[in-house]
């Protein structure tokens, strides 16, 4: 049966024709690997309605109406379009990490793109609890981050709230591989964790999981560490405060039911009305000077916050709000103590641990949602001018804004706000925004500028003081219009970066802050201490002082760097992980270059280095000089986990591509391609890449996507065939990033496929896609092998049509007759005018296993090569294993084969040896470390086995792979283990050449016998019950255990020895036998009587080998006369 699949993400240019009275009358779809329109494109003016588009979008490919699209985004470009990303939903729960993007213009879709799941068919009833599920991952993160306590562990499993969806974890995005999944994202601020998890809602396990951590205004002048004296905009007096502060006046549920009441909390979040997680937010009062006898402060409130059951010691609530009062004008700030009624906690953990005031913060939390009046007395302030400030702090989970159970926390109310005395009303507030300031938390500074700026959208930089403590961040201030303190130039240097940045995706792409939305840019200068790294967290940038505090990475390049993650995840969305979050950095690197270049000039780094003024760690021109690579799959690139899959290695392939675009250039990729690129300039490159990070790419993209949008990103800005258009192909296919291609093209998934097959008893059969990578359709006319010893497992029916990224899989099964190599060549002709004849080279080897013979004993060294002694005592090497190291062996009853045993990726392997030839095979692996002492039961084909490291017994199931653990022997360090054929016992030696008795079933261990030589290592039995064992010295030895008795009967001086079996018989026992047939033990010389030797007797004998022998004369009464010999 013909078999068909789809690999990667996009399908071929196809013209489907809709029903009659469906506006969509014609589109021209490149499909994806799961029948999904990948891509999607309408004439001018046919497209149908966006309002229109997902309802004829399911009716025409029958998508089951559980699937629900949902927006999530909307933008306009500075060409007029409208680009609106939704996402899927399935019964209900989030699609994840996919979205579909439609492209408007006057309310018509001219195209879409993107990716939807069809054919979902899931149980969506979890068989774990979300509990159960958070405390996988908490298990795991606990072995990736250093630092965390018992504290921080409750604090996580407290307050990760946790999303069921479906994902499919580092699996392609296809309907079978979508599985249901509670998300978690575990975040905190001290230690900084950002880490994704995705774990299965039926088995427990961790699907996926990756770090998230992409990881009024005046005039003034700064001193920056890299660009000398530079100009910026920071604020007076007259400065603005970290937006939104959330703090307002509301009428809902206002005191006395009419009227305005300050609330904190954004209107958007929960049932009515809530906080976010992190928030510390503040309303202060004007000065109010105390006199008078007797004054107070009273105030009505009501608030619902998260109840304070399960806080981690020393604290008893999550999170609260209190009262604050300052006699200094604000520079300082104590709890207003003693309120009647009382504060209903002692030590609020989101004001002491997670904005880092430490314990003992007193205030009230849970909910009392009935307005109340609370008392304070004042006189302790009589006669002083003071501040009044109405603190709130929330943690990092379980806030209004994660909805489900949290969605009725409302926050806290504040009314009727009341200082008075006997000598009448000091200061009021019944809800009017007069004489109080709703801010966000700040620790104030005293100084006339500060670097934070009004415009745009509010640039703000503060100085982290070498800590990760955000709510104990301060400001980086000045007396004059000059920031010129060394503490303050990496402040500097950062928000002089952070405005430029702005201003250029401002200019250039007309995008209004990071998220073009406007939103407030928000960076720490000296975070950490020691630390060389700078990292965008979300809604923040941080960025340390580098190794000993000694060069911040404070330069242009990293501050755009980390700037368009922010970019990045308010468009693309792309997934930090493998080859999206390659792409991810490759932006951040592109931007980063492009702001740089764009403010500092082309001369500044013509090498395009990445950080060149702190320490450079990647270039755009030549990224190998790093180690990462220029090339797609070329060398350098990582094809492993670390780094995320890579993402800071990988991101040189589009790296270079934007350098090759830029500039220009040619030479010679990876894959041996001469190239030459016609380079277009930055500001077109630059136009290109932000239009398809913002437009085209979605979470999950990958590098043929990135070529594909910045295909269609040439098309819509300059044309297609124009000059910008070939230098995208043309730079695209220098870096190794040749698909998708515009003709038909045949590529295979490998090209050569290697066979290692048992002659003549087994068979392999391996698969092999051919996929068409073109935009138009591939046509496969003849398929071929040109050797019998391959065959097809199944026929395909020809001729067969591949549409862009749609696969067959040919079945191709090795069967050889007899040992040896076999070469031969699949071949399939096709309509690809490159490549008319694809060939796939197939090599075969086909092997054989000798098995042990009868009266032999082998053995192995160190170096893994095979010796055996023969039935006549001869020793000889047979030959090499091919494995770097192996350690016991044991003859497999059944079939007499040799079994050894080595380290494995996961555990221990098992191999068969080729008793003629020494080669070996790979036979099993067991999840079991330091397996090194191996013996075979005498009553089946399962295997004992002993852990080097701890003296655990295991019984290996070799058939079924199974293994059971029997328990701890306490014979640590053993390398040999064997089984008596007589009796059955179990017998086990140490590295002290101690020998044992096991227990089979209990693992319990008894010493037999104490051989004293601790050269001694693999331990082996006859079939006579003879135990051997063999030195390290190549000396082996007959074990007596019954006369505890150790005697050397052979040397085949080979030094580094391991491994000892031995096949029936032992072969030295037979050397003594044959030994005592061929010399008499006595004989009689009668015939001289009464002088035996007289005149003379010669005595004649020959050994087999070196050996001692003694010669005695006796009379025939049986008394020893004298001992003519006695000597080697």
């Amino acid at each position: 049966m013909q078999k068909i699949l789809i690999i990667l993400f996009l399908t071929v240019l196809t013209t489907f024709i809709f029903g009659a009275g469906n506006k969509l009358k014609k589109a021209i779809i490149i499909n994806n690997e799961i029948g999904t329109p990948a891509q999607v494109s309408f004439k001018a003016g046919e497209g149908p309605l966006q309002t229109e588009f997902f309802d004829m979008y399911k009716n025409h490919f029958a998508i089951a109406q559980e699937n629900t699209f949902k927006e999530v985004n909307k933008s306009i470009d500075k060409i007029g379009f409208n680009h609106t990303r939704f996402v899927q939903e399935y019964k209900g729960l989030l699609v994840a990490d996919i979205q579909y993007i439609l492209h408007v213009k006057n309310g018509i879709v001219y195209s879409a793109n993107g990716q939807i799941i069809h054919n979902l068919n899931l149980d969506t009833n979890p068989s774990i609890s979300k509990a159960k599920a958070l405390q996988v991952a908490l298990s795991d993160i606990t072995k990736r981050t250093r630092g965390l306590n018992n504290s921080h562990l409750q604090y996580l499993k407290a307050k990760t709230p946790g999303t069921l969806l479906l994902s499919t974890g580092q699996n392609k995005r296809t309907a079978d591989n979508y599985k249901l999944a509670f998300r978690f994202v575990l975040k905190m601020d001290n230690p900084t964790i950002r880490y994704h998890y995705d774990i299965d809602a039926h088995t427990g396990k961790i699907l996926n999981h990756f770090n998230k951590i992409e990881s009024g205004d005046v005039a003034v002048t700064g001193e920056s560490l890299y660009n000398g004296t530079v100009e910026m905009t920071a604020s007076d007096e007259d400065f603005p405060t970290l937006s939104p502060a959330f703090w307002h006046l509301d009428s809902w549920n206002a005191n006395s039911g009419s009227g305005l009441s300050w609330w904190v909390a954004d209107v958007s979040f929960g049932n009515n009305g809530g906080y976010d997680n992190g928030w510390y937010k503040i309303l202060d009062t004007d000065s109010i000077n105390i006199f008078g006898d007797d004054p107070q402060l009273s105030f009505f409130h009501r608030y619902a916050l998260e109840n304070p059951a399960g806080a981690s010691s020393p604290y008893d609530a999550w999170e609260g709000v209190n009262v604050r009062i300052s006699s200094d004008g604000g520079e300082t700030w104590q709890i207003l103590g003693n309120p009647d009624p009382a504060y209903s906690n002692s030590s609020l953990f989101s004001f002491g641990d997670i904005h880092g005031e430490g314990a003992n913060i007193p205030g009230w939390t849970g909910s009392n949602t009935t307005w109340s009046e609370v008392l304070f007395d004042l006189s302790a302030y009589s006669g002083q001018t003071i501040r009044l400030r109405f603190a709130f702090a929330s943690d990092l989970a379980f806030s209004t804004a994660d909805d489900g159970a949290a969605a009725d926390l409302f926050g806290w109310q504040v009314d009727d706000i009341v200082v008075s005395s006997s000598s009448g009303e000091l200061y009021s507030n019944t809800g009017e925004a007069d004489r109080i300031f709703p801010r966000n938390k700040e620790e104030f500074v005293q100084g006339k500028y500060r670097l934070r700026e009004r415009a745009r959208s509010k640039v703000f930089t503060f100085d982290l003081l070498n800590t990760e403590n955000y709510s104990q961040a301060i400001d980086i201030v000045d007396n004059d219009l000059n920031f010129n303190s060394n503490r303050a130039k990496a402040a500097v240097s950062i928000h002089w970066a952070a405005e430029q940045t702005y201003d250029y995706f401002l200019n250039f792409h007309g995008r209004d802050s990071y998220d073009n939305n406007g939103s407030q840019i928000l960076a720490y200068a000296h975070a950490l201490d020691g630390w060389f790294n700078a990292q965008w967290l979300g809604d923040k940038m941080r960025f340390g002082d580098g190794t000993n505090n000694s060069a911040p990475l404070v330069s242009m390049d990293i501050v755009s760097h980390e700037y368009t993650h922010g970019v990045t995840g308010t468009s693309a969305g792309l997934i930090y992980q493998n080859e999206s979050g390659a792409l991810n950095e490759s932006f951040s690197d592109i931007f980063g270059q492009s702001v740089e270049i764009t403010v500092l000039g082309t001369d500044h780094n013509p090498e395009w280095l990445i950080a060149e003024e702190v320490d450079a760690f990647r270039s755009m021109k030549n990224p190998n000089i790093f180690g990462d690579p220029d090339t797609y799959h070329g060398n350098g690139w990582n094809f492993g986990t670390s780094d995320n899959g890579g993402v800071h290695t990988n991101s040189g392939v589009q790296n270079k591509w934007f350098y090759l675009l830029t500039q220009g250039g040619g030479g010679t990729n990876d894959n041996g391609d001469v190239y030459s690129v016609a380079g277009i300039g930055l500001t077109k490159a630059a136009e290109i890449a932000y239009r398809n990070l913002t437009v085209y790419l979605t979470p999950s993209s990958n590098y043929s996507d990135a070529r594909l949008g910045a295909i269609n990103s040439a098309v819509d800005l300059f044309g297609q065939g124009s000059n910008e258009y070939n230098a995208v192909l043309d730079a695209w296919n220098a870096v190794g990033v040749y698909y998708p291609t515009l003709t038909p093209s045949i590529v295979s998934d490998q090209d050569s496929v290697d066979y290692l097959v048992e002659a003549g008893i087994d068979s392999l059969t391996k698969d092999v896609i051919i996929s068409n990578l073109g935009l138009s359709t591939l046509t496969i006319t003849e398929i071929n092998l040109d050797d019998p010893t391959f065959s097809f497992v199944q026929k395909t029916t020809l001729p067969v049509q591949l549409e862009y990224e749609q696969s067959i899989i040919l079945e191709i099964q090795f069967k050889p007759e007899s040992a040896g190599i076999t070469l031969a060549n699949l071949n399939i002709i096709s309509d690809d005018s490159l490549n008319l004849n694809k060939q796939v080279s197939l090599i075969g080897k086909g092997f054989e296993i000798i098995s042990s013979q009868p009266g032999n004993v082998y053995l192995t060294n160190n170096a893994s090569d095979l010796f055996n002694v023969n039935s006549i005592g001869e020793n000889q090497a047979v030959g090499s294993t091919g494995l770097e190291e192996l350690f016991g062996l044991s003859i497999r009853p059944s079939n007499k084969e040799i079994i050894t045993i080595g380290l494995g990726s996961i555990g221990s392997k098992l191999y068969r040896i080729n008793a003629s030839g020494g080669d070996t095979y790979f036979y099993k692996e067991f999840e079991v470390t330091q397996l090194k002492a191996i013996a075979f039961d005498n009553e089946s084909d399962s295997l004992f086995a002993l852990r080097f490291t701890d003296g655990t017994l295991y019984y290996l199931d070799i058939v079924a792979g199974d293994f059971k653990e029997i328990g701890v022997t306490g014979v640590r360090r053993s390398y040999g283990l064997a089984v008596d054929p007589q009796n059955g016992d179990l017998i086990a030696i140490d590295r002290l050449g101690k020998f044992y008795s096991l227990n089979k079933k209990t693992a319990v261990s008894e010493l037999i016998f104490d051989s004293g030589n601790s050269a001694l290592r693999d331990i082996s039995f006859d079939n006579n019950g003879e135990l051997f064992s063999i030195s390290d010295e190549g000396k082996l030895y007959l074990i007596d255990i019954a006369k505890q008795e150790i005697t050397e009967v052979l040397n085949i001086e080979k030094g580094d020895m391991y491994g000892l079996a031995i096949n029936g018989k032992s072969p030295v026992t037979n050397i003594f036998e044959l030994s005592g047939e061929q010399i008499p033990t006595e004989f009689a010389l009668t015939q001289n009587f009464p002088n035996p030797f007289n005149p003379e007797t010669t005595l004649q004998f020959e050994l087999p080998k070196k050996a001692k022998v003694t010669i005695s004369i006796y009379n025939t009464f049986g008394q020893r006369i004298t001992e003519l010999a006695s000597n080697e």
